[in-house]
């Protein structure tokens, strides 16, 4: 039996998508050299994360994180659900390891071989590995040696049953802060340039292709703090009305499962359960 999964693209998934536009474009020959940035820890000139790094400081920095958002409701009563649809074709990932073969997995429980129509490695050539069946379960054999242990590949997993899903779509409203830190004003104040030039007019139009959108702009003043007795220069740029539109699928075995919920006997348990601690509490 598969595992029915579900992704939501919230938080997590619009600050990522801040991150990796703000990692592409200052990877590129249009900053300054010293801002550049490079998928090495060791080599980039600057580092981009979703979340402050607290164990270890490193500048100049820009951190994207979300402060507060809104999934207001529009409409009173039941949640609409716009639609049912069956999925066969799923998105996966797999390391490479020291050995020749790799088992495959779906939210990290083995496939079972028979479960399956097929399994595809994203951009490899399909000559460089088979799909084998090791005691039920599907395994990639790598036929080529030109792959490096812990390398990650994007596969697609072809089920042959669908399985059902409820679609949403609908809109979630976040409240983005990009706060950028260096050691010298003069940094900050470049840094700042950039990162709104490159919101205002070039990374809008490339977000909004992954359906998040926004207008509000707003860049606070320098402020300095204390870091391990070293003094760091800070300044945000806040996009106060950032709108995903979202599209999300859940397995329509999760809407199952709540309809089954007894919210009244789990109340009449919780309330129990208090009466029980209280008067426990006033006999002692």
């Amino acid at each position: 039996m598969v595992k029915p999964r579900f992704d939501i693209q919230h938080f997590n998934w619009v600050k990522a998508a801040f991150v990796a536009s703000l990692r592409a474009i200052f990877g590129s020959d249009y900053v300054p050299p010293e801002y550049k940035f490079v998928d090495d820890e060791e080599q980039t000139k600057i580092v981009i994360y979703t979340a402050f790094p607290y164990r270890y400081l490193r500048l100049p920095m820009i951190v994207v994180d979300a402060s507060s958002s809104n999934a207001d409701v529009t409409y009173l009563g039941a949640q609409e659900r716009v639609s049912r649809v069956e999925l066969k074709e799923f998105r996966s990932r797999i390391v490479k390891s020291a050995t020749d073969l790799d088992q495959v997995l779906f939210d990290d429980e083995p496939v079972r071989y028979n479960d399956i129509e097929q399994v595809i490695v994203t951009d490899v050539d399909p000559s460089a590995y088979s799909v084998v069946d090791i005691d039920g379960n599907v395994y990639l054999k790598w036929n080529q040696t030109v792959f490096n242990e812990g390398v990650p590949f994007e596969i697609q997993i072809v089920f042959k049953e669908p399985i059902p899903y409820l679609y949403f779509t609908g809109i979630l409203r976040v409240h983005i802060k990009i706060t950028i830190y260096a050691a010298t004003v003069t940094d900050v104040e470049k840094l700042v340039d950039l990162v709104t030039v490159f919101l205002r007019f070039f990374l809008r139009d490339k977000l909004a292709d992954l359906k998040i959108t926004y207008t509000s702009i707003d860049v606070s003043g320098i402020s300095v703090s204390e870091w391990n007795g070293e003094l760091i220069y800070s300044s945000t740029v806040t996009i106060g009305n950032c709108h995903t539109e979202y599209e999300l699928i859940f397995p329509e075995s999760l809407l199952g499962y709540v309809e089954q919920i007894n919210i009244e006997g789990i109340i009449k348990q919780i309330l129990a359960e208090e009466t029980e601690t209280k008067q426990q509490t006033i006999v002692k």
